[in-house]
């Protein structure tokens, strides 16, 4: 379709008025350094490291167009630099292709259910279609419409074989008319067409990143011109303007086009095309511009807007969008998670590998029915490392925090990691929710680093990854992509144990353990099968350093209680977190175990911590300094003195052995030689005389928020102090009724606590809360019964009356833990049916919550009952 009379003259205006910028940019072009277009120097930086895969000096010296071959670039980051700077060789490699390839499939024509075309549309999340607002203006034109993929010619074919989907404004729908916003996201419905699912085609992820785009770089555009065949536009194409939410670059699109992604040769989507259309009353400095100026919305105005809007959405649409605003986008070339038509399994697609594996029993709702307690067995470790994002950097609203850099030195010494090559960064290990960059030379991480999202925590018991027994005997495993003689075995441990004369038996893993950096529970969160294979992921040697146990690693009172304080109220607080984890490593100082295996390993001494969060959008950075030096002193001491005869008792030490400092990021920098980049300028301890004091008190770091009270609970501050006060009354009834027994005998025979009444029904979904995240999480809605199936005698009669009165009932689904389910029931909406079973509290009985006194379906302090959604149950 042709964009509207209005948007087509707002571009127009905003184009004449860049129209020196723009020129400027046509003369650097027609110069051949296309770098020295972008003003902004971070962003400059920023893009080139990003793009060429070098660190930020290296990004400097090649925007000053110092000769790549200098600069001991090699393969395919030499091409791109050379390329970058605008010179003649424009090599890329051949998986750029294939990832374009795996980006397309994401890209969807919309047309009416009669067949017109309207426009183009690309998914950014497994539910959300993202186009503009122009070519779906409102909830009733999206009803009229279908979405329609694989709308194209593909090699072989000579007709395509399009999928086509319903749309559903009801679940989720967002726009923005303003010509200079012009977006609409809108969730995806039924299939009409072809047996499949729309999560199959992948997604294109939403990033505010600076690092994505620079004026002067090469754009990518994937649309349906003219509601035609998909089409690609590539390369040969610049940005020539960044406005404040606009990108301007020159590209061959149509009528049509509206809606299209347009992506950076990384394939990461930059701008929502919404206009272009030759015009030629527009010069700047007396040369006629292009006839082919095209306008894009940047999917950073986009994010900012959603952000800002996510306050007042239901509880429902806020998780939908936060799906699609946490999808991290993948370093290198176009790696996708996608799922096979009809078997919901997650299956993945990378470059280099033309098969695709199963990786999870995952089915569409995001739950794995085999494992559906979080603390039954999971699977062994994931060997398919191409499903695993890493750490991303966007992960924190407000607060870009990149991967911390390597120094000359350390880069000598780091491991590279196998088949990345020169397309991204050569040393990051990527696992679910965290990455590692290990020392080859120290055979331990520099440092890890850690996504936590406190909102969508999943507990998992320790024995649902490994075997059971004491941590010496837990399964850990080599990571093959890195030289195995970059890392410490289970060998190594056992050895250093003996050799350290400790003790066999049941106290044998008490002094010297394999160390996690990233913890084992932090990166556990999102879906069950995610959570399951972030919790194996950390059982990699690549993220183990030796620590002492009982006097460090296992001390409450040191290292563990701190990493207790940060996981436990980064999920009280319903926050997102990035941890930063890592040892000092002082070839000076460490003391040395010699091994005739594995020659000379020094042990750290310390070991530092960075956290960083948002709070009322204030980024806040705080730095922490742990030292085992007395423990390791200790147990190097106890070894002189016994040898290998060590007793037992000797080992017996107390837990005050270490010390926690609070740092700044400046003196973590200064004693491990990483770059942060400018982690230091959010620095809470930076210039505060607590900097280089012991931590007395891990509350600094999480303040104890107060309550709130304006959250729709009546009197209680939450469902948990409700149930809590419930689960009260019921012991006084109990202690009531054995009173009675004891003052009347011959009205009772024996003492009977009170029962909870149980209550099966029909019900509907009528009203959606946010989730209860105040002590036990519970997930809060309300439902009409429709039908009494089963249960104690009075919750009939109850049940019956609101059937009657087709009234509520208040419903409370414990979740997060092991008194409840692994994780929300996904997918409620308003008129879901459901069947339920739990504990009945009629209103008569039940407290007051929100100034409403409805009775109350309670799912679950103990093993009740169940939650049917369609054919899942969950229980």
């Amino acid at each position: 379709m042709q964009a509207p009379s209005r948007i087509a003259n707002a571009a127009k205006q905003r184009i004449h008025a860049a129209q020196e910028s723009i020129g400027r940019s046509m003369e650097k072009f027609e110069r051949g350094r296309p770098l020295d277009a972008e003003t902004d120097p971070t962003r400059k930086a920023a893009y080139v490291a990003a793009r060429v895969g070098v660190d930020i000096d290296t990004a400097r010296r090649i925007i000053n167009y110092e000769d790549p071959n200098k600069l001991g670039l090699k393969g395919e980051s030499l091409y791109r630099a050379e390329a970058i700077q605008g010179t003649t060789v424009d090599y890329i490699g051949a998986a750029w292709l294939e990832a374009g390839r795996l980006a397309s499939n994401a890209v969807a024509r919309i047309i009416f259910q009669d067949g017109g075309p309207q426009g183009t549309g690309f998914l950014v999340s497994d539910n959300l279609l993202l186009t503009n607002n122009h070519v779906i203006p409102d909830k009733a034109t999206a009803n009229t419409m279908h979405v329609e993929f694989h709308y194209e010619i593909k090699l072989g074919q000579t007709q395509p074989a399009p999928v086509r989907f319903k749309l559903d404004p009801n679940t989720f729908f967002e726009t923005d008319d303003t010509d200079d916003l012009d977006y609409t996201l809108i969730a995806i419905g039924q299939p009409v067409s072809g047996n499949t699912s729309y999560a199959q085609f992948g997604l294109c992820s939403l990033s505010a990143s600076i690092a994505k785009h620079a004026v002067g770089a090469p754009v990518n555009v994937i649309q349906h011109p003219d509601g035609d065949y998909k089409q690609i536009v590539i390369r040969e194409n610049r940005i020539i303007h960044r406005g404040d939410n606009v990108l301007h670059y020159i590209a061959d699109t149509e009528p049509g086009a509206s809606g299209s992604p347009v992506f950076n040769d990384d394939w990461h989507v930059v701008a929502l095309h919404h206009w272009g259309s030759p015009h030629r009353e527009t010069s700047a400095n007396g040369r006629p511009l292009s006839t082919e100026v095209n306008e894009g919305i940047r999917i950073s105005a986009i994010v900012g807007e959603l952000q800002a809007r996510m306050p007042n959405m239901t509880a429902v649409k806020q998780q939908l969008l936060q799906a699609a605003l946490a999808a991290p986008e993948p370093s290198s070339y176009g790696t996708r998670i996608v799922r096979f038509p009809g078997e919901g399994k997650h299956t993945v697609f990378s470059p280099g590998d033309a098969s695709s594996k199963s990786t999870s029993n995952e089915n569409e709702n995001g739950t794995n029915q085999e494992n559906a307690e979080a603390g039954a067995p999971a699977s062994l470790i994931d060997r398919n490392y191409t499903n695993r994002r890493g750490y991303n950097e966007q992960f924190l609203s407000g607060l870009f925090i990149p991967m911390p850099q390597l120094n000359t030195a350390q880069r000598a010494a780091a491991a590279r990691v196998n088949g990345v090559g020169d397309t991204g960064n050569p040393y990051e290990l990527k696992y679910q929710h965290f990455s590692v960059v290990v020392n080859a030379s120290r055979r331990m991480p520099f440092f890890t680093i850690c996504n936590i999202d406190g909102s969508r925590k999943i507990l998992l018991t320790r024995d649902g990854v490994v075997r059971r027994g004491p941590e010496a005997s837990e399964t850990w495993a080599m990571d093959p992509r890195v030289p195995s003689s970059s890392q410490l075995s289970d060998a190594f441990y056992d050895r250093m144990r003996r050799s350290l004369g400790i003790p066999r038996g049941n106290n044998y893993s008490e002094f010297l353990a394999r160390g996690h950096m990233t913890r084992r529970e932090e990166p556990n969160w999102g879906t069950i099968p995610l959570a399951q294979r972030a919790n194996n992921d950390t059982f990699h040697h690549t993220n183990g350093c030796p620590q002492v146990q009982n006097a460090f690693n296992g001390s409450r009172d040191a290292w563990l209680g701190l990493e207790d304080y940060v996981l436990n109220n980064t999920d009280d607080s319903n926050l997102r977190v990035t941890v930063i984890t890592g040892p000092v490593f002082s070839e000076d100082d460490d003391p040395e175990y010699l091994d005739s295996q594995f020659g000379a390993i020094k042990l750290p001494r310390q070991f530092w911590k960075i956290v960083a969060r948002v709070e009322n959008d204030e980024p806040k950075v705080f730095a922490l300094l742990a030292n085992q030096s007395a423990a390791i002193e200790a147990l190097f001491e106890a070894r002189r003195l016994r040898g290998g005869e060590a007793a037992e008792a000797l080992w017996d030490w107390p837990n005050n052995l270490s010390n926690e400092f609070i740092s700044t990021v400046e003196e973590i920098t200064s004693l491990t030689g990483l770059d942060f980049g400018d982690l230091a300028s959010h620095d809470v301890f930076v210039g505060q005389p607590e900097a280089g004091r012991l931590l007395r008190s891990p509350d600094i770091l999480f303040p104890r928020r107060a309550s709130n009270v304006s959250s729709g609970f009546g009197r209680f501050e939450s469902m948990s102090a409700f149930l809590e006060a419930w689960e009260c009354y019921l012991r006084s009834v109990s202690v009531d009724s054995a009173e009675t027994e004891r003052t009347e005998p011959r009205r009772r025979s024996k003492t009977q606590p009170r029962q909870r009444k149980l209550a099966e029904i029909d019900a509907k979904v009528c009203r959606l809360f946010a989730d209860d995240l105040s002590g036990a999480k519970h997930q809060q809605f309300t439902a009409v019964p429709t039908k009494w199936i089963a249960g104690d005698v009075s919750a009939k009669e109850n049940v019956q009356d609101l059937i009657t009165a087709e009234t509520e009932v208040r419903l409370a689904v414990r979740f997060g833990d092991s008194r409840g389910l692994a994780d929300r029931i996904p997918g409620l909406r308003r008129d879901t049916e459901l069947r339920i079973k739990g504990e009945w509290i009629g209103a008569d009985e039940a407290f007051s919550i929100g100034g409403e006194r409805l009775p109350v379906l309670h799912f679950t302090h103990d093993p009740l009952g169940f939650v049917c959604k369609e054919s899942l149950c969950y229980s």
